[in-house]
This record gives C-alpha cells, sequence and structure tokens, in this order.
C-alpha cells in the first residue's frame, strides 16, 4: 500500500479508538445496572486504565503498523519466491521460438526459495514481541501510577479528617475559654494531642 493509504488506515483506527473510548466512557456497552453504579462512584478500575492507556499509545500504534506491514511483505515475498521457482521448474518460450527449458535453481536460489520466507515470519515475531513488550510496558505504568494515586487519595482522606479533628478540637477549647473553663497555656498545647 501506499503511504497514503495506510495514513488513511491509521487515522480510521485512530478514529475508531477514540469512538469505543468514547462508548465505554458514556456506559453505552456496560449494562445499566452497572452504568449507574459507575456513575454514581465515578470510579475508573485498574483494567479499565491500562485498557485505556494500550488503546491510546502511539508506540503500540506505531509497531501494529509495522506488524501490518511486515505481514504485507511475507506475503507478496512468498508469492514471488513461489512464482519464481515455479518458473524455473517449467518450460518458458516466446515468440520468436526461444526456448528456455525447466532448470534447477542453483545453492543461492534454493537457499532464497527455502529460509526467506522464514527470515521474514522471524522479523514479524520479533515485531509482535516487541508490541507484547510495549503492552506490559506500559501496563506496568499504569499499576504504579494507579497505586500512587490510591495512597495519595488515602492520605489526602487521612489529612482530610485530622484537620477536620483538629478545627472540632479548637472550636470546643475556644468555647471553654469564652466560658473561661481553659487558659491560654492549654489551649496552646491542646490541638497538638491525639
Amino acid at each position: 500500500m501506499k503511504k497514503a493509504a495506510w495514513k488513511k488506515f491509521h487515522m480510521g483506527l485512530r478514529g475508531i479508538s477514540l469512538l469505543v473510548v468514547f462508548c465505554v466512557l458514556l456506559g453505552i456497552f456496560v449494562s445499566p445496572g452497572a452504568a449507574k453504579a459507575k456513575t454514581k462512584d465515578k470510579l475508573l478500575t485498574l483494567a479499565a486504565a491500562k485498557r485505556l492507556a494500550i488503546a491510546n499509545s502511539e508506540k503500540i500504534e506505531g509497531l501494529e503498523v509495522q506488524i501490518m506491514t511486515k505481514e504485507a511483505s511475507v506475503d507478496s515475498a512468498t508469492r514471488s519466491l513461489k512464482e519464481r521457482e515455479r518458473d524455473m521448474g517449467t518450460l518458458r518460450w516466446s515468440p520468436l521460438l526461444s526456448f528456455k527449458f525447466p532448470t534447477k535453481p542453483n545453492e543461492t536460489q534454493a537457499f532464497e526459495f527455502q529460509f526467506k520466507p522464514t527470515q521474514m515470519n522471524n522479523q514479524k515475531k520479533i515485531l509482535q514481541h516487541k508490541l507484547k513488550d510495549a503492552e506490559y510496558e506500559i501496563s506496568e505504568k499504569v499499576s504504579k501510577t494507579y497505586i500512587d494515586i490510591i495512597s495519595a487519595d488515602q492520605s489526602l482522606s487521612y489529612s482530610n479528617l485530622r484537620v477536620r479533628k483538629l478545627s472540632d478540637s479548637l472550636e470546643k477549647i475556644k468555647l471553654r475559654r469564652e466560658e473561661g473553663s481553659v487558659t491560654a497555656k492549654q489551649e496552646e498545647t491542646a490541638p497538638s494531642r491525639k
């Protein structure tokens, strides 16, 4: 395929992935009961975060395009090699009665006929392994970030709880001071106690 066709194909894939992400965020693919629960809590699970990160990764998109290109080149090369091998084994002639009799391939040709498709398939498998590695790498980054977010959220909620308790105790101390039952020195040391 030409470069422009690949570009259109790539843009089409990107558009489809954005549409799927949009639909998932709206809850179209989720049952109505689950959609209510998710919109109520606004919960993003780790699995959903991983799926979204993998779907929107430019590195993975590039590797997928490379794999598709390699698959096309493997198919094309395999067909042309088979055709050349078949042509070598058949009688050929031209309109000027120039005959070419069947020949056996020499060592380099025989090597190419036998091992070239295998080499190209191996290169395709290498790209597929790179794709899996990229997916695992993104998944690991998302997991670490997700854990950091959860721990930060817990720390923030604990700090907010502590601030509320301290402000409540400060209010109580101010009320007692107005009544005259607490001195200024007790007021300064009280919020630091638990």
